[in-house]
């Protein structure tokens, strides 16, 4: 049995399909098949084994999809179900959300860095921020190319999971 989804992750689509076997579990991403493996660990922490590699990844509902943290880097990843394209596409609208503007902290921690200044041109995946969780370092990145809008955190700032950190002008 295999289920499809169109994932968007920092603006680029992908087809991705889910293969139920009777050898497991495989995915197929962009044309390559690889073998798969999940585990939910609680409620939003879950291990995957990708191909041979391992992964701890963090995944929060958000609107039109989830908050991945995989490693250090945060991504937004807009999920589009078998036949939504099309009904979305009717209705004159896209499935996928757009890009976010903000950079958000994942976690609950201390903001042991911030990289950038208002005003400042920042690339799609530069650091802007490092929050530590449970003596972790996790470097915050940029979810687009574009002009920091604002800061909200200063160095020694407590900080909230979700809590927005800097914001895209």
């Amino acid at each position: 049995m295999a289920s499809t989804y169109r994932l968007t992750v920092a603006g680029r689509e992908r087809d991705i399909e889910i293969i139920e076997g009777p050898d497991g579990l495989s995915v197929r991403i962009d044309g390559e098949l690889l073998s798969a493996d999940i585990r939910q660990i609680n409620a939003s922490l879950y291990s995957l084994l990708l191909g041979g590699r391992s992964y701890e990844v963090v995944a929060v509902e958000a609107p039109g999809g989830y908050e991945v943290l995989i490693g250090n880097q945060v991504f937004e990843v807009g999920v589009e179900q078998p036949g939504a394209r099309g009904a979305a596409e009717k209705r004159g609208g896209r499935a996928a959300p757009a890009v976010s503007d903000e950079v958000r902290s994942p976690m609950t921690g201390a903001v042991v860095e911030v990289a950038v200044e208002p005003g400042a041109e920042v690339a799609a995946g530069q650091v802007v921020a490092v929050v530590q969780s449970m003596k972790m370092n996790n470097e915050l990145r940029s979810p687009r190319a574009g002009r920091v809008a604002a800061v909200h955190v200063a160095r020694g700032d407590r900080v909230e999971r979700n809590s927005v950190l800097v914001t895209l002008g």
